[in-house]
Order: structure tokens, then sequence, then C-alpha cells
């Protein structure tokens, strides 16, 4: 996968942008981050919570565009999925990005 325009705004279905605060816009890049930081997983010492951790940390690092392997990018829709702090469209536009890059 590589994707760029990690900066990019978030928009509900309708297209309004969706907010973090009230003047900052919740980015693919803050939400992916987001969503490697409070991954939780259901084999605790298999080795997940440090690959989210690691995969979070490479997304926050990244400068122009995000490559990562298919074995990530699969990772990646599974912390998405199972994230129980997003509301449905966060996790669409974030799964529509995802396929979109890949």
């Amino acid at each position: 996968m590589t994707a760029k325009q990690l900066d990019t705004p978030l928009k509900t279905i309708s297209g309004a942008q969706i907010m973090l605060t009230a003047t900052k816009p919740l980015t693919y890049r803050s939400a992916l981050v987001s969503a490697c930081e409070t991954f939780q997983t259901d084999t605790p010492g298999s080795g997940e919570m440090l690959k989210a951790y690691d995969l979070g940390m490479k997304i926050m690092d990244v400068k122009d565009k995000l490559e990562v392997s298919k074995e990530d990018v699969d990772f990646l829709k599974k912390i998405v999925e199972h994230n129980r702090a997003f509301m449905a469209v966060v996790v669409g536009r974030l799964l529509e990005f995802i396929n979109k890059s890949n």
C-alpha cells in the first residue's frame, strides 16, 4: 500500500468535515494513529499490541507517502474494523482510504 494525503480531513457521508475540536478537523493520519493507539487484542502475548504501536509510529512519522506491506494493510484494516471508539462513518472512510491506496 502506498498512501498519500494523510493530512486530508475526513468527511461525513453528506460532505461535512468531521471535527476533532471546533477548529481542527480529523485527518486520515490522526484517525489511523488513534486507531493504532487504542487497539486492543483478544490474544494477549501475540505481539499485536506492539505491532499496532509500531504501525502507528510509522504513520505518524511519514512525511510524503506511507508505504506498508500487504500484511500490514490487513492488520491495519483489523485495527480500524475493531475500534470501538469510532463511529461508522469514520470506519467507513478509513477503510475506503486504505482500499483506495492499496
